[in-house]
């Protein structure tokens, strides 16, 4: 048997002995502390999607700016990039 094995069988064998209110008492601090978990993952899931996004965002407007400087038009740039048209006059306003 290795250590995880005894350490599995001794905190069943611990579980199980337990009067019914400290069962309910180690169950409430076990459900909070997978619930803490859980929203530590979601909120770390968030925070990467959110930082892709923005990085994603700031490629496409460089493009853009790149573009402006060659002299592209409005028009291409927003086919190509896809930002509205407003973003691009922004840019546009900003690098020239």
């Amino acid at each position: 048997m290795n250590d995880k094995d005894l350490q599995y069988a001794f905190g069943t064998w611990e579980e199980l002995s337990q009067t019914p209110e400290s069962r309910i008492a180690y169950e409430s601090r076990l459900k909070y502390i997978l619930d803490e978990e859980a929203g530590k993952k979601d909120a770390h899931a968030a925070g990467v999607k959110e930082g892709i996004e923005k990085g994603l965002e700031r490629a496409l407007e460089q493009t853009a700016i790149n573009m402006i400087k060659e002299g592209t038009s409005d028009e291409f740039i927003i086919k190509v990039t896809g930002l509205p048209f407003e973003k691009v006059q922004q840019l546009r306003n900003k690098h020239l």
